[in-house]
């Protein structure tokens, strides 16, 4: 009897073995099978882009005056203060010579003014003077220090058209262009350079305002110029969309180097996995995907999927196996229908 006992153990062993695999087998016959890199979609916008300049700017003559002198031609590279020209400015330095010698003179006159009032108030203090004599002197006081202050506003303004005899460029540039030349007059407005601002620099693109949604700040951003590859930063993107191309306007950080004018070709991803839409069915009212847990085809519910569309691929499925085929035989529990 023992015997018949040990003998029938391995036979139950193996049934249970073999009607374990037919199970499996049941389950997953006919059904494929891909890791999730496999099959996810990645969705990058690939668009022109050109990379253009913060200012585009003509240098003009804020006086009128004569040009005495060019400091650089067309071509010229040239850094933010840079001496671009020099206006003939005699007439408006002897101004300010003028007005330092009237400034003497009413410190003269103040100094005066307030040693009469200063004597005035003593002898009215002694009585050999009247009140009106005091207020007199005191108002003559007030004169010159107003007739001063005046004379110290006016001198400011003499020394900012002083200021205005030399043209710097405002940021580093590249002279693009001459408007006038040496021993021109040249009136107030009239231009002198063309400057184009070299740096900082953007690039400039248009972008399909389905792809992009509200904001490019998690999307990284390749420029593609001359046969290179550069990371480049998101700067701002306009609020407005253009109604005819259903478009809007967005700017990036410029590479270094790279020349005013230069064309080429931003690839923006948004690191964004996509399930296919083929991978997805309904079960029980919900969107979602079957997974292999172990040997065992799970039903990974996805809400906010819809049929027919993409979806964002949970972090938690990337590294799964999934059913891409046959799917439609499953049941939630993961059982063939």
């Amino acid at each position: 009897m023992e015997l018949r006992k040990l003998m029938r153990l391995p036979i139950i062993a193996f049934a249970f073995l073999f009607f374990s695999g037919v199970s499996n087998a049941s389950t997953l016959d006919g059904l494929e099978l891909k890791p999730f890199d496999e099959i996810k979609i990645v969705n990058p916008i690939q668009v022109s882009a050109e990379v253009v300049s913060l200012n585009q700017t003509q240098m003009i003559s804020e006086l009128n005056a004569q040009i005495k002198t060019l400091h650089v031609r067309p071509g010229d590279q040239v850094e933010a203060g840079q001496l671009l020209a020099e206006l003939d400015c005699r007439d408006t330095k002897d101004t300010v010579l003028l007005l330092d010698a009237r400034q003497r003179e009413l410190n003269a006159s103040l100094e005066q003014a307030e040693r009469l009032f200063q004597r005035f108030t003593q002898l009215e203090s002694r009585q050999f003077s009247d009140r009106l004599s005091r207020e007199d002197a005191q108002t003559n006081v007030v004169r010159a220090r107003a007739q001063l202050s005046a004379l110290a506003v006016e001198r400011e303004m003499a020394q900012r058209q002083v200021s205005r005899c030399q043209v710097v460029a405002p940021f580093s540039a590249a002279v693009v262009a001459q408007r006038a030349g040496e021993g021109q007059w040249v009136s107030v407005g009239s231009p002198i350079f063309e400057l184009t601002q070299t740096s900082p620099a953007e690039i400039s693109v248009q972008l399909p305002q389905a792809r992009i949604g509200t904001s490019l700040d998690t999307f990284l951003a390749i420029f593609k110029v001359n046969g290179r590859e550069y990371p480049v930063s998101f700067l701002r993107q306009s609020p407005v969309a253009d109604p005819a191309t259903r478009s809007v306007h967005a700017w990036f950080q410029a590479p270094e180097h790279v020349a005013i004018g230069e064309t080429g070709q931003l690839n923006l991803d948004d690191q964004i996995a996509y399930l296919p839409a083929q991978t997805m069915v309904m079960r029980e009212g919900q969107m979602g995907v079957f997974i292999l847990e172990g040997e065992d085809p799970i039903f990974y519910p996805l809400p906010g999927a819809q049929e027919g569309r993409p979806f964002p691929a949970p972090l938690s499925i990337q590294s799964k196996v999934l059913v891409t085929s046959g799917q439609h035989r499953l049941s939630a529990v993961g059982r063939t229908q």
